[in-house]
């Protein structure tokens, strides 16, 4: 699941909002409280962007780089998986109908990865990957909208 900032940011706010008022009642001043909350504040964000910016963890798909440079997928990437597990049963057959490059390239999206990276893994330029999901969109328009 992707890093969602605006919940974090109000998990963050509310627990600092317990603390302060612990700390008044403990009679800090409020020139530490503040300080304390630049600090705090600072290294919430450190965090935010750290996590803002970390990979998804991917079981099943392991890349490497070979002598030339290339990436590859190591492991199959079981994608029938990836559609029986949707809810939509619409979506669910026409992304059947697909052929399988293309669901790859809607996986490893799934999955975070952008275009440039996905077109190094499955040897092509990210202009045809994006070409591709264009086309996609465009497809699955017709039948949602």
């Amino acid at each position: 699941m992707a890093y969602n900032k605006a919940k974090e940011e109000y998990k963050w706010k509310v627990w600092k909002e317990q603390e302060e008022k612990k700390l008044r009642e403990l009679g800090v001043s409020e020139e530490v409280i503040a300080e304390l909350r630049d600090y705090d504040w600072n290294c919430f964000k450190q965090e935010r962007n750290y996590k803002n910016h970390q990979m998804p963890d991917t079981d099943f798909i392991e890349r490497t780089e070979d002598a030339s440079g290339k990436w590859e997928i190591q492991q199959p990437v079981n994608v029938q998986d990836f559609i029986k597990s949707l809810d939509d049963n619409k979506l669910r057959k026409e992304l059947q109908k697909l052929d399988q490059v293309t669901l790859y390239i809607i996986l490893l999206k799934t999955f975070g990865y952008g275009t440039e990276e996905i077109g190094k893994l499955l040897g092509m330029k990210a202009n045809t990957v994006s070409a591709r999901m264009k086309r996609l969109r465009k497809k699955l328009k017709k039948y949602f909208f």
